[in-house]
């Protein structure tokens, strides 16, 4: 779809399209989504992966349990503790995270969308591509009336490359949630590019969220 360059990384963000067939009875299914990857650029001038992550335009709900590892080897970041307020680029991440809580919590649409730029571009989990603040906020809109009650929200900061122009954060989420008579607790994650503004501001120029399971 595009190639971004932030400076000392780029960002890649593409399409997928694959066809599976389950092994217990053959049956096909097109599964459609979207990568976002994270590329170093080497003094030789090569270009050396750092992140992959992808999600899906819709809920195959067949298909759901064969999408996921099991188990993969290594750490699970969102359980581990959250990036220490070191300087001030940590500080001003946090401190839009905490904002954000509260935001998402009390289900505050229009505060949610003034974290965007104006040709900011969103890929949220099982929806296409957004493009554009006012399509971003129409999206926005409609999802806080989907979202259920949250009894407890964190979401915080698991790394930061601060690349000057722009700052790449890789977050997650612990959500304690209800929604009549279910409840439970969501794990997620999003990779955010912020673009610092003319007027200082920090805004979302890139963004991809998925979910843990």
């Amino acid at each position: 779809i595009e190639i971004s360059d932030l400076g000392e990384q780029i960002l890649e963000i593409g399409e997928i399209s694959m066809t599976l067939s389950l092994k217990s009875s053959g049956q096909e299914f097109e599964i459609k989504g979207n990568y976002f990857d994270l590329w170093k650029k080497l003094p030789n001038g090569d270009l050396s992966l750092i992140t992959q992550c992808w999600n899906y335009h819709e809920y195959y709900a067949e298909l759901h349990p064969h999408l996921a590892f099991d188990q993969p080897p290594g750490v699970h970041i969102a359980l581990l503790p959250n990036v220490n307020i070191t300087d001030n680029i940590s500080f001003e991440l946090t401190a839009y995270n905490r904002l954000l809580d509260a935001t998402v919590t009390e289900h505050d649409a229009n505060a949610w969308a003034r974290y965007y730029a104006d040709d900011a571009m969103l890929i949220p989990n099982y929806h296409r591509p957004l493009q554009g603040k006012e399509e971003i906020s129409q999206y926005i809109e409609t999802h806080v009336k989907e979202l259920p009650v949250f009894q407890e929200l964190d979401i915080r900061t698991d790394r930061i490359d601060n690349l000057g122009a722009f700052i790449v954060e890789y977050a997650s989420h612990i959500a304690s949630w209800k929604n009549g008579n279910s409840s439970g607790v969501g794990l997620g994650k999003n990779i955010r590019i912020w673009r610092r503004e003319p007027d200082h501001t920090l805004k979302l120029f890139r963004s991809i969220a998925m979910y843990d399971y």
